[in-house]
């Protein structure tokens, strides 16, 4: 998913020796609940190196998979406004497909050797306008379906909540200095693996109830996690 530095691309002979999916692979998460949830390194990434190998001839950038993979997920989240079952299953079939995306354009410039600063933080740019539209419409998506206005009021909080957990995360990051990229691709890419599979079963309810427990935790752990930081 993320990607950093610059480097000259090479031909395309000498690329394919160095395509290496285990590369890809993150073998030490900094969030330990995911040991036992390792969704991306089982399921989205091997799927997401299948579709490397299909355009790795191709003149496709890994920048034009980042914006195919954020165009997927806007078109899952405006499916959710339609409030059906039928609209969740192909919503969340979709929203997956976007994650998978999301795995292939970092696989693909470090197999090509042609990751870029740009390419990094255009990934989490897009990743945080995916994320909004998803949530939000997937919240509204299921008020439509269910009627129910204190799910909606309780999915708007936790959506609110969520984005002030991304920004505590990276604030405490950058006091931190912390500068290796991808970190957060992992718990993102199982958190939308949840939300789709909620979604095709029509139970965005479960969903709702999950991330607003997970959201309030995390935050009070990233509050705890920065106040210990002033003793060192």
């Amino acid at each position: 998913m993320n990607r950093s530095l610059h480097n000259v691309p090479k031909d395309n002979s000498e690329q394919e020796l160095h395509f290496d999916f285990k590369k890809s692979l993150k073998h030490t998460p900094r969030f330990p609940i995911l040991e036992y949830f390792r969704v991306e390194r089982y399921i989205t990434r091997p799927l997401a190196s299948l579709i490397v190998r299909l355009i790795w001839k191709t003149p496709i950038t890994p920048n034009q998979v980042t914006v195919l993979s954020f165009i997927t997920g806007i078109v899952a989240a405006t499916i959710f406004l339609r409030g059906t079952p039928q609209a969740f299953l192909v919503a969340g079939l979709i929203t997956w497909l976007a994650s998978i995306l999301d795995c292939a354009d970092g696989i693909l410039a470090r197999s090509r050797n042609q990751q870029t600063r740009y390419g990094a933080y255009l990934d989490l740019f897009f990743d945080r306008i995916t994320d909004f539209f998803l949530f939000s419409f997937g919240v509204i998506g299921h008020y439509l379906y269910s009627g129910n206005w204190r799910l909606l009021l309780l999915g708007s909080i936790a959506v609110a909540l969520y984005f002030l957990q991304v920004t505590l995360y990276y604030l405490v990051r950058e006091y931190q200095q912390e500068r290796n990229q991808g970190d957060s691709a992992e718990p993102r890419g199982f958190t939308l693996f949840v939300f789709s599979l909620c979604a095709v079963f029509a139970r965005l309810d479960i969903f709702i109830f999950i991330g607003s427990v997970e959201v309030v935790l995390n935050i009070l752990f990233r509050f705890g996690k920065f106040m210990r930081l002033r003793h060192q």
